[in-house]
Parts: C-alpha cells; structure tokens; sequence
C-alpha cells in the first residue's frame, strides 16, 4: 500500500505568502503566485526545473482553493481513478481495474470547497457469483466537472459460463464449460473528453477439467485483460490482468494504476498475475487483494472456499505549479520533495554532494543493483540484483560517488535448435561510496545443456536441464559471502527451466508443463510510494507449455516455444529485476535482458 499515513498539513508559505518553511529555495526572490489551496496529504516536488505541489487523497476529502493569484497558472493536473472490481469465486476471473481519468491543465476558475469521493474496491466473490463492482471515484470541480473514474467490473465465477460484469474496466470471464465474457468498458459518465477509462476484461477459457477451466482476467487503464488459455492437455493457465497506465502527478515519478485481477486456473495449472497498476494475482489464498491507492481490480481465487481478492481503492491526485528552480540540503541525480522528504534518485551514475553548511547526518538509502540475463533455449530466468537497504544510514561533508549496475544482457535467439547454448550475463554491482555496503548484481540464468549453471549474484540464476542453480547472497559469478541480499533460483525440470531468485523469495522450480516462477521481490516507500524492486525473471518452456511468470511483474516473462512468446521478455527497468529465460519450440529462444538497478537517498526536508 501506499506509505500516505500522515494527516493533512497546511499550506507552507513562500516568498510573499509566509508561514511555515519547508527548506525548499526559489530562485528569483520575488512572490510567488498561483493557486493556493489545502486537502489531502501535501507534498512537493520539483521535476523539469519546476516545482509543484500535489493533493493526494486516497479518502474522501475537499480540495478547498483558498485564493486564485496571477502569475502562474491557475490550472491544475488531475488524476481520477474508480475502486477496482472484485475478483471472482472458484476457478475464477479478475476484477476489472477501476476507470482512469488523467487531465492536463484543468482551469481552477473561482476559489471555494471541491469535494472528493474515494471509491471502495469492491468484495470479491464467496458465493459463486461474480465479483462486485467498485465503486465510483469523482472530484467535483465544477463548473469543469464533476470528473468520475467509474469502479471496475466483477470478475465471473462457477458455475460455469458466467461473464465478467461491465465497469471502469471489464471483469473477465469464468472459464469451465460454456466460456463466460469478459465485461465490457463503460462509457464515462462525465462526457469530459478522453471519454476512455480502461478496457474489457478477458474471456473465460472454453472446454471442461484441468485443460478447460481457466479464466480471464480483469481489463485495465492500458490494454484488456488475456483470455484464459486451455492450452494442449496439461498446460492450460488463467488470463493475465490487463496492464495499467503510468502517471507521474503524486510524486514527480511514473507509477502503474488501475492494472486488471488475474484470472484464475482449474487446480493443477498455472494461476496468473494481476497487470501492472495493483492488479491482485490469482491464487487460492495469498496475494490476490488489488492495491488500496491504484485502483487495481483484485485476483481471481481458485478453488473454495477460498472468496475472490477484494479491489484496490481508488485515488484521486490534484498537482499544480507553485515556484521554480529548488535547492535542497543535498546535491545530486534527480531531486524531488515529498510530504517531508527529500528524494534523490540516481538512474544512472552521479555524485552526491553533502555540504558542509547543510548539518545532514544521516539519510535513509535504498540501493538495488542490476539484474541477471535469462538464458538461452528452453532456459533459466535471471537473478535479481542484490539490495541494501538503510533507514539511518550515516553521511558527512563530502562527496559520495554514486554507481548504478546495469542489467544484465540476455542471449540472442539461438539459429536452430543445435547446442551448444548460451546462459544469461550476470548483473552489474550499485554502490553508493560507501554509504551502505555494495549491492551485487544478479546471476545469469542458465543456458539449455551444454551450458554452465545457473550464476550465483546478489540474487542467483535459476537452472535449466540440471545444469545447477545459481546461489543468492554472493558476489557475483564466485562463492564468497555478501549477506543479506537476495535468494537463490529454482531448479530445473526436463521441460521446464528454474525461475531466478529473488530479493524477497527464491525462484520457483520448474514443472512438467511451465517455467518456474521468478522469486519475488521487496517493497519499499523510500519514494512516497511503496513499490517492488528485485524480482526474479521466470524460467521458460517447451512448446505446449506456459512460460515462467515473473516475480510481481516485474520481472521477466520465460519464452514459451513457438510464437510471439518464444523468447524471455525483460525486466522492468530501473528495479534490478531479472530477465525471463528463453523458450524452445521449432526454434531456440533467447533470454530477455536484466533491469538496471536504482539508488535512491533521502532525508528530511
């Protein structure tokens, strides 16, 4: 969930407006103007030279405009999102994702009380009924609005056939017997222009048993949710969650919301992911409730009594521009300001600059480093990179060299099916000048016999065709100790190749029939927003078979045989996760690329 805990504050005055500081500078000295305005939990943050302030409100509160002064713009940006569907019940499909407005420039004509509604993500199924439908999310900025995020579908559920309901976002369809519909995407409500929300659900998987009950997922934000698969005898799986949409307006950072439930799978087959936006993944018990801030529609369960994930509670960000050109405490990768934080965050390599006069003593340091290459032809799925993380760590007056790991390279689709084959490049080490200790990157997966093991890393490589697992808690590619970094990968079936460890879980052995599971990664709220790093990429399969998942998406997917998904896909950049392994079918597939890493620092404003 998000880490938005703390009580409104007030508005902090600059330059002509007074009031309490916030050690933020503006260049230029004169007095600001613009919006001045209160609800929510506040915070600011400078992106592109520009400061704004932004309104967050995962409750129902008012954004409340107090004076409308010239200068700047007297517009604001306004993301809207609706509570996300429930998931359904037995072998059952994802909620859709609640529906997402983002609008640019949106006059503020006349100061006064604009209330916000929050919607509640709706109950997942225990009853053989389809998920409920979330609830409506509205910002009633009149005379421009009121802008409406509707709440997203209810995923269908057994008894057989049974569709995903309509909403911001479609539910997806039950599978098993008669295939039920994915629902559709409503029209918005408002008539404001772009009039989209999100997109349907998938369908549920027809035919009956093991190979016929697999259900679709929720539709999201950014793309419709996957049709649940029956697949050749022994590989069917559930339908993927719709991916969501990125925005930027609460922190100055891209985040995913409004990502569809995954779809469940008959017992015996493989459950599937939510989409990328808080989606819930399908499964009996864990890790199926859509994210309370994103919208996202929650996760099919699989088999009673065992109800649906419940959908993510909707959110509504209200940003306008405040000033320009900040300074802060510190120096150094790109700085923005949140709530009372100060975040530097490095991408690629920099320096940051303590001076002498800022009295900082300690600083709270997240570092991740690059993720591990999948492997090549039926292959392992990458480490993740290893972490180190610190709430207090100690700085002085200097300058600390900041190095960000890159990812690992994947292999090349392999010409033929003939050996011999290649593994996954490890990742590359973070470091942050000695503020914490170096984070190692993670372990290549490992290649189809001939090929060498899996690589030990931060995180280690997962195994293909017993060739051995890579080893978590390692410098990379050697056997001496770096503790407290990650897990190793999973090891190998004939037909399925081992997932890559993780920073959070060792990767998942693989089956008769799918790639094991990349391991999962960590949460953190270093940025203002909880986020997963470090997942391991999936390992991949024969034809007829289901390629790994990647831990929390955002690992790699493992490649899958013939087809668009015969090679591994990537990490998800700037998370140190690992890269899928690749598949076999006619042809060899090649391993997806490890993500770079990340540092970020910091530290009260």
């Amino acid at each position: 969930m998000f880490n938005w805990h703390k009580k409104e504050k007030p508005f902090l005055g600059y330059g002509g407006f007074g009031g309490a500081s916030t050690g933020l500078a503006f260049g230029g000295g004169g007095t600001l103007s613009g919006l001045e305005a209160s609800g929510g939990t506040v915070s600011d943050y400078e992106s592109g030279g520009n400061i704004y302030r932004a309104h967050v409100f995962t409750s129902n509160g008012a954004f409340q405009v107090t004076a409308i002064n010239g200068g700047l713009p007297s517009t604001c940006d306004v993301l809207v999102v609706g509570g996300g569907g429930g998931g359904g019940h037995n072998i059952a499909a994802g909620g859709g994702a609640g529906g997402l407005r983002s609008l640019t420039n949106v006059p503020v004509a006349s100061t006064g009380t604009y209330p916000v509604t929050i919607g509640n993500g709706a109950a997942g199924s225990g009853n053989n009924s389809a998920g409920g439908t979330g609830q409506d999310t509205t910002f009633a900025l009149t005379p421009y609005g009121p802008i409406v995020g509707s709440g997203g579908g209810g995923g269908g559920s057994y008894p057989p056939g049974q569709d995903g309901t309509n909403g911001g976002s479609g539910g997806g369809g039950c599978g098993h017997g008669t295939p039920g519909s994915g629902g559709a995407t409503q029209a918005s409500p408002d008539g404001i222009s772009p009039t989209v929300q999100g997109y349907p659900g998938g369908a549920g998987a027809p035919g009956t048993g093991q190979d016929g009950a697999q259900s679709g997922g929720g539709g999201g934000a950014g793309g419709q949710g996957e049709a649940g698969n029956p697949g050749p005898p022994g590989s069917g799986h559930g339908g993927e969650g719709g991916i969501g949409v990125q925005n930027s307006f609460a922190t100055g950072v891209n985040y995913y919301y409004a990502g569809g439930g995954g779809g469940g799978a008959h017992p015996g087959r493989q459950n599937a992911n939510g989409g990328r936006g808080g989606g819930g993944d399908a499964g009996p018990s864990t890790y199926i409730n859509g994210i309370d801030g994103t919208g996202g529609g929650g996760g099919g369960s699989q088999v009673s009594p065992y109800t649906g994930g419940t959908g993510g509670k909707g959110i509504v960000v209200v940003r306008y521009q405040i000033g320009a050109i900040a300074t802060s405490k510190a120096t150094g990768g790109t700085v923005t300001f949140f709530g009372p934080k100060t975040i530097h965050t490095f991408t690629s390599p920099g320096t940051f600059t303590v001076p002498g006069s800022s009295g900082l003593s300690s600083v709270e340091i997240l570092q991740v480093a690059g993720g591990g290459g999948g492997g090549q032809h039926n292959a392992a799925g990458g480490g993740a990179g290893g972490v180190k993380y610190d709430s207090s760590a100690s700085v002085s007056a200097q300058a600390y060299s900041i190095v960000v790991g890159g990812g690992g390279a994947g292999t090349g689709p392999h010409s033929g099916i003939n050996g011999p084959y290649a593994a996954g490049t490890a990742g590359n080490p973070s470091s942050s000048g000695g503020i914490v200790p170096e984070s190692f990157g993670g372990g290549g997966g490992s290649g189809n016999n001939p090929s060498p093991a899996g690589q030990p890393g931060g995180s280690g490589g997962g195994e293909a065709d017993g060739q051995g697992v890579g080893s978590g808690n390692k410098q990379t590619g050697t056997n001496t100790d770096a503790p407290g970094q990650g897990n190793p990968g999973g090891a190998s079936h004939p037909t399925g190749a081992g997932g890559g460890g993780g920073a959070g879980t060792p990767g998942g052995g693989g089956g008769s029939t799918s790639g094991g599971y990349g391991g999962r990664g960590v949460a953190y709220s270093i940025s203002g927003q909880s986020t997963w790093y470090a997942a391991g990429g999936g390992g991949g399969t024969r034809t007829n078979g289901r390629g790994g998942l990647g831990g929390n998406n955002i690992g790699g997917y493992g490649g899958e045989g013939d087809g668009p998904k015969l090679n591994g896909t990537p990490g998800l950049v700037n998370t140190g996760s690992g890269g899928g392994g690749g598949g076999y079918g006619s042809n060899s597939g090649g391993g997806g690329n490890g993500a770079p890493g990340i540092v970020i620092i910091s530290y009260p404003t």
